[in-house]
């Protein structure tokens, strides 16, 4: 629950009148950790069509100093529509070299059928992607992106600018969002250090590629940082974990009941509509064919 074990000792002696070592509470939770792991390692059956990653940050004490490490958690949406919390595991950083072993441990797992990966912009997280998950589409979190256009504009445009972005993620398709692309870059053209960086907005439009009922929940990685945020205020008594093991122990013991709660409760997304979806474009296609049309968002292949 992320009691540190000198407030377990303190209720408990006021309680029962006497007195519990930490060190007993200590060895306590440490026979969590087999149950843990081997929630850690279970076999992943099925497929997870969507996969959700991001990372939190952690102080840790190590060799008697306080380094930060970083908790990697994928949350996967299975074949049913239901939320899964697929892989969690401590890192030293959010390097690629990190970022690609946890990836692999994924695959190891039993991880198949991912069609599109959503995170932020981490450059280590990204190329890790592009090595494990070839032939997948990467969805950048629009909310990161909006944020960071603040930093290539001056103040006074920040406003302006959050209500035309929130109308290109609001659009019905990709016509209408390359149509307001072109007007803020013609809007905008005195300000070129802006509109050279905003050609990376290609990357997250991926979504368009998704059913409509898919998009607004998949366009961004609000849904695992809403669920960090309630880690964040679970682990705000211990402040500093005494060792990575014990960061490992809660953590994981806290997206367990997370995990358990989303594939106990309702279905989060409605499978049914990617078939629907691809037949509705097969259609399409057959109907009204189109020349010289380029992809649209960016593939995960070498």
């Amino acid at each position: 629950m992320g009691v540190a074990t000198r407030k377990i000792k303190k209720i408990t002696e006021e309680l029962l009148g006497d007195q519990i070592p930490k060190s007993s509470i200590s060895a306590w939770c440490t026979k969590l950790d087999e149950e843990l792991k081997e929630f850690r390692e279970r076999p992943l059956e099925g497929e997870y069509p969507y996969l959700v990653v991001d990372a939190q940050v952690h102080r840790v004490r190590r060799d008697r100093k306080i380094v930060s490490e970083s908790l990697l958690v994928a949350e996967g949406i299975s074949e049913t529509g239901h939320r899964e919390v697929v892989g969690v595991a401590m890192g030293n950083g959010e390097n690629e070299q990190t970022w690609r072993d946890f990836f692999l441990s994924l695959h190891k797992r039993g991880l198949k059928g991912v069609q599109t990966v959503v995170s932020d912009d981490h450059k280590g997280l990204v190329s890790a992607a592009l090595m494990c998950f070839q032939g997948s589409q990467w969805q950048r979190c629009q909310f990161h992106f909006g944020r960071n256009a603040r930093s290539h504009l001056p103040r006074r445009m920040h406003s302006e600018m959050h209500r035309r972005l929130e109308e290109i993620w609001d659009s019905t398709d990709r016509e209408t969002t390359d149509y307001l692309i072109s007007r803020i870059l013609s809007d905008y053209s005195r300000q070129p250090i802006f509109c050279d960086w905003l050609e990376n907005i290609e990357d997250c439009l991926a979504v368009f590629e998704l059913p409509p009922g898919h998009r607004r929940r998949l366009r961004t990685t609000n849904g695992v940082e809403r669920m960090n945020e309630e880690i964040r205020r679970r682990t705000i008594p211990v402040k500093i974990f005494p060792n990575r093991e014990s960061a490992l122990r809660l953590l994981t013991a806290l997206w367990q009941d997370i995990h358990e709660e989303c594939v106990t409760g309702r279905r989060y997304l409605n499978m049914e509509l990617i078939e629907e979806w691809e037949e509705e474009r097969e259609t399409e296609s057959e109907t009204e064919p189109v020349e010289g049309l380029g992809e649209s968002h960016r593939k995960f292949r070498t």
